[in-house]
């Protein structure tokens, strides 16, 4: 039930939950750069429930490519037609 009201409410306000999550980015930034050893709001490594190889699991494969998706997405975005 809660779950669904939160869904009906990002449908109906897209632009206020992403001005949400862009702040709580941007405070997970910060505390990362304040924090020792820390460079990212994201965690860094493998995956959860990854291994160290890969052994062809339809599962683990998944796993890396939305891995891989989430972090492309959140990688800063440079401007083909350079500076200016």
């Amino acid at each position: 039930q809660r779950r669904t009201q939160a869904l009906a409410d990002l449908i109906k306000r897209p632009g206020h939950h992403s001005a949400r999550m862009a702040r709580w980015l941007a405070r997970a930034a910060d505390k990362a750069r304040t924090a020792p050893g820390r460079w990212h709001p994201l965690r860094t490594g493998r995956p959860p429930g990854a291994r160290r190889r890969r052994r062809g699991c339809p599962v683990q494969a998944a796993l890396w490519r939305l891995d891989r998706l989430a972090r492309d997405a959140m990688a800063p975005r440079v401007d083909p037609s350079g500076p200016g």
